[in-house]
């Protein structure tokens, strides 16, 4: 068990180990991963599958292909599924990638039924992760290249401005907090780390600029380096799936506000090969859900006492 507080407040938390969900059967490597109305969206990169997961908080999971990517474009080798998103208000779910020439988004409803795609082969149009974002929603996809793509909600073209330049190259995923934007990177050459977009409004790219908000430990050229921002009583915190730190690879947990690192969920945590996290209400109980890259599961921890139930609660949305 882990405990972590918040300096000058009342807030604390402990964050339990309780298990790891088995994808391997439906899906190879785990990435993108999002919580809605009581299931799981997990992407995977080398089958480009989305996959679904009911019951996550219970000893027996239920895991089963939602999607399937793989045909809807032509994937280069090492090409894949990084992003999903789901819309509050609809439960639809849009899973994102990079296929090596351009980037495919496919928008589906909470049944699993194509509603539509958006197939650019264009090659400086690369794209990782994917966000909802704006009180009209649109959808945000981080370019590979660097930078942010604004995409219609019907997936029928780009909205107006459709692209911002970045501060570095590599985004890999994108979370937003209020007006605020933030997407992880991976450098290749240089420092992983996460690049803050401000100056604007959520919805629109117009008067957004980049700048580095975080610089990591190290250097690395994973395809899949998710971030997610989670709202906990009286304090935001920024989830940074950190592919390289110095003899292992990391779940990071960063105060929004401050950034102060709260927690690195690592190895000792059962935390081996971390792709994405979100968190997730069942009834009163929140549960941290992380998908595991080549590990082909999902490891699920217990927030403040949480543990596997043996029935099913009230789900609503976190």
């Amino acid at each position: 068990m882990v405990l972590f507080c918040v300096t000058g407040s009342l807030f604390a938390q402990t964050i339990s180990y309780l298990q790891a969900i088995d994808t391997s059967v439906s899906g190879s490597f785990t990435t993108g991963i999002a919580f809605h109305n009581g299931n799981l969206y997990v992407v995977t990169f080398i089958d480009r599958k989305v996959l679904k997961i009911t019951n996550a908080n219970t000893a027996s999971p239920t895991v089963s292909v939602f999607a399937d990517v793989s045909t809807e474009a032509t994937w280069a080798t090492g090409r894949g599924l990084q992003g999903i998103a789901v819309n509050p208000a609809t439960g639809d779910v849009f899973a994102s990638g990079d296929t090596g020439s351009g980037h495919c988004v496919v928008k589906y409803n909470s049944s699993g039924t194509k509603l539509a795609s958006l197939v650019d082969e264009n090659s400086t149009h690369r794209n990782a992760g994917c966000a909802i974002w704006g009180l009209d929603p649109d959808l945000l996809l981080t370019q590979t290249g660097s930078g942010l793509f604004d995409v219609n909600l019907d997936l029928s073209g780009y909205d107006t401005p459709s692209y911002l330049s970045g501060a570095h190259a590599y985004g890999r995923d994108v979370c937003i907090v209020g007006n605020s934007i933030y997407v992880s990177r991976t450098a290749v050459a240089g420092l992983d780390g996460i690049d803050e977009f401000i100056g604007g409004t959520a919805g629109d790219l117009t008067s957004y600029a980049a700048s580095t908000w975080i610089d990591g430990t190290g250097f690395s050229s994973q395809a899949a380096s998710g971030i997610y921002a989670w709202n906990y009583t009286s304090a935001t915190y920024i989830c940074w799936a950190n592919v390289i730190t110095p003899g292992a690879r990391t779940l990071d947990i960063y105060n929004q506000s401050t950034k102060a690192l709260f927690k690195s969920l690592g190895s000792a945590d059962n935390v081996i090969d971390p792709r994405d996290s979100c968190v997730g209400l069942f009834g009163s109980d929140s549960y941290l859900f992380i998908s595991h890259g080549g590990q082909n599961n999902v490891l699920v921890f217990g927030i403040d006492g949480a543990t596997l139930t043996s029935g099913i609660a009230d789900w609503s949305v976190y």
